[in-house]
């Protein structure tokens, strides 16, 4: 059965993958634009429209979500400017 096997591995451990993607959705969200293979960007796009949804709705439990997954203070704050919002595209 192919039960939880929706994500791509990348041949990294779970916090490995976890830590990457945190610190890809701050750069992506700092420099709105970076390099990266296409099954990472792939991955990656998914967390970033959720955080980016996050940043639309405001409130403080969506400031803490947010703050939870990406671990930057200054991207999160940079999330709730609405002019600011990265495009995902490839």
């Amino acid at each position: 059965m192919r039960h939880g096997k929706v994500h791509r591995k990348l041949n990294r451990t779970a916090e490995h993958r976890r830590a990457m993607f945190a610190n890809m959705c701050a750069a992506l969200i700092k420099h709105e634009q970076i390099v990266t293979t296409l099954p990472k960007a792939k991955e990656l796009r998914p967390i970033v429209e959720k955080l980016v949804t996050l940043g639309k709705k405001g409130g403080l439990a969506m400031r803490r979500q947010a703050i939870s997954e990406m671990r930057d203070l200054d991207q999160t704050k940079k999330l709730r400017k609405p002019p600011n919002f990265p495009k995902t595209g490839f």
